[in-house]
């Protein structure tokens, strides 16, 4: 359901409208009494909307006449340049799926004449300190995010723009638009990797990302479907240092928690530990790092991932005012069988 406060869905709308130039600058907005039929608002609360885009410079109130988008409202409209602001935690397209994700915007938005301005933003690594953006990002058209700042209090993000999200699953109440693995075939997926080998127990490792805990409790329904055993833990830091039994299984809703114990069992058992058959991760980080350790995967093509932020970017950029939609892309299982394969994957991956 979108939750989104009528109020901010006006100014989303408005400012939609000057964005993708549907409204040129001198152009007419309709009355207030027009806006506020059409949002459900009081004609008190439409101007309040209006007064803070004003003050912001965006439009002018003009006693007798109406409202009138600024000249210098925004210049890329006025210009005519089209571009999107790619936020992220890495700028350089590295061998994660952050970077592999920027790579695709890149080469996307290049095939269709638009410009991609990146902006480097770190994550908060513990979930009650906040995530600052800078006002930059606003400037252009479109702003796509890549990586989980959902799992971070975004203080100072109150989308202006369109905005896509690859690898989040907090939609801001309808205001973004997300893009990443489907949970539901996942958990499919696991669940016939542990049946297919003889699992009765699983543990869960889930973390405090939102998607990761969407895709945990998910896979925690079907499994129960099963009548397996299961039980949570939030880090990979609260498992047993112990080599898994035949019938034990572990599910890491997310690739860094399942390279991190792996090492650490490494650490403890040598080679004992190069590869564990009944341990599954999702999200495909091994098979782009060709350090990570060798390990059955749940991945999607964060290629894939980009053409379609950027498909729906663009989609909301023409059309102002749509809804944000949840993408979800199927997902494959991957079946790692010793240290090259996943090294192999790297450049046919890529």
């Amino acid at each position: 359901m979108n939750r989104q406060p009528t109020p901010e869905k006006l100014r989303i709308y408005l400012e939609s409208l000057v964005v993708s130039g549907q409204l040129s600058p001198g152009d007419r907005l309709p009355t207030l009494r027009q806006l506020a039929a059409q949002f459900g608002l009081t004609v008190s609360t439409a101007r309040r909307v209006l007064l803070g885009l004003c003050a912001e410079g965006m439009f002018s109130m003009r006693h007798g006449a109406g409202i009138f988008v600024n000249e210098r409202a925004n210049e890329t409209a006025a210009n005519g340049e089209q571009f999107l602001t790619v936020v992220n935690w890495y700028t350089e397209t590295q061998l994660n799926y952050c970077g592999c994700a920027t790579a695709g915007l890149i080469a996307e938005a290049e095939q269709a004449g638009w410009q991609v301005r990146l902006h480097s933003v770190s994550y908060a690594f513990k979930v009650s300190d906040p995530v600052f953006f800078p006002s930059s990002i606003w400037d252009g058209r479109a702003v796509i995010l890549i990586g989980t700042y959902d799992r971070c209090r975004m203080k100072n993000f109150i989308p202006r723009k369109p905005c896509v999200a690859i690898e989040m699953h907090d939609s801001w109440n309808g205001a973004l638009s997300t893009v990443t693995v489907d949970p539901f075939v996942s958990a499919n997926l696991a669940v016939e990797f542990f049946r297919e080998r003889g699992v009765r127990r699983v543990t869960v490792v889930e973390t405090d990302t939102p998607a990761m805990q969407c895709r945990a409790e998910l896979f925690r329904l079907a499994w129960s479907r099963h009548g397996g055993d299961c039980r949570t833990v939030l880090e990979y830091g609260d498992l047993p240092l112990a080599l898994p039994e035949a019938d034990e299984g572990i599910f890491f809703a997310g690739g860094t928690s399942h390279e991190y114990h792996v090492l650490a069992l490494r650490k403890q058992f040598g080679s004992r530990a190069d590869f564990l058959p009944n341990l599954l991760s999702v999200d495909g980080k091994s098979l782009l790092n060709p350090y990570y350790q060798p390990v059955n995967t749940i991945y999607i093509d964060w290629r894939q991932a980009a053409e379609a932020a950027f498909t729906e970017a663009v989609r909301r950029v023409s059309f102002p005012g749509t809804a944000a939609r949840r993408i979800y892309l199927e997902p494959k299982l991957h079946l790692a069988a010793k240290r090259e394969t996943g090294k192999k994957l790297v450049a046919d991956f890529l």
